[in-house]
């Protein structure tokens, strides 16, 4: 299997959000976990930023939920993002939902039902979940 890098996974991702929404230009899109990894607040390498980035210059409106690392991630993301004080708040009322850091309280199931999911961490347990939701499970 070839090498794919990071950035290639991040459009890809990209890609299929626009393939199951179309124009992303007006569509909120709901972003959980800022942080390279759960337990930490540190957001160096961490896909959500460019994910969030990419997502604004196509338009979308982004709403972000991470338990740690928002005070970072508002230092370098644009003014534009909409902090969400848990995941209820940042999965309301949003075309789609992108997981991207495996936090143990986005385990919860009861957040995705009816909606749009790309879990970029594998978090969930797709049998389950598909049965809940548009899932679509994808793994860096």
């Amino acid at each position: 299997m070839p090498f794919i890098n990071f950035q290639n996974q991040i459009l890809n991702m990209l890609r299929m959000v626009e393939n199951k929404l179309g124009n992303l230009q007006g569509k909120t899109i709901c972003v959980l976990g800022l942080a390279f990894k759960p337990d930490t607040d540190d957001i160096r390498n961490a896909p959500a930023l460019e994910v969030i980035r990419m997502l604004i210059e196509k338009g979308a409106t982004v709403k972000a939920y991470d338990p740690l690392a928002i005070p970072n991630a508002k230092r370098v993301l644009p003014e534009k993002v909409i902090y969400c004080n848990d995941a209820k708040e940042a999965v309301n009322n949003c075309d789609c939902i992108l997981v991207l850091t495996e936090w143990d309280e986005f385990k919860d199931e009861s957040l995705y039902r009816g909606k749009v999911v790309f879990d970029g961490r594998r978090i969930l347990e797709p049998k389950r979940i598909g049965m809940m939701c548009d899932y679509q499970g994808i793994c860096w």
